[in-house]
């Protein structure tokens, strides 16, 4: 992996981990990065829980509704029952 690619994915990992979503167009803008779902792969592949949902928005220049890929860290939290805590 080039080094443009591990700092984008850093980048777009960090801005996940702190709870938020990112759509393409904000990767584009926030990170300049132009292909988002390769970067997703990259994280996916090295065992981050990124999923993804439609979004319905609105083009502005047509007014007609869209739907595009909205991607966030669905984080899994094991629980350890009290009894079972030395």
């Amino acid at each position: 992996m080039d080094k443009t690619k591990s700092t984008q994915s850093e980048s777009i990992l960090q801005h996940l981990a702190e709870g938020n979503s990112i759509t393409a167009l904000e990767a584009l803008y926030d990170f300049g990065c132009f292909r988002l779902a390769s970067r997703i792969n990259e994280l996916k592949k090295s065992g981050h829980n990124i999923e993804s949902k439609w979004k319905s928005v609105v083009a502005s220049k047509t007014g007609k509704p869209i739907k595009i890929k909205e991607y966030y860290l669905r984080y899994l939290t094991a629980i350890t029952p009290i009894d079972k805590i030395e």
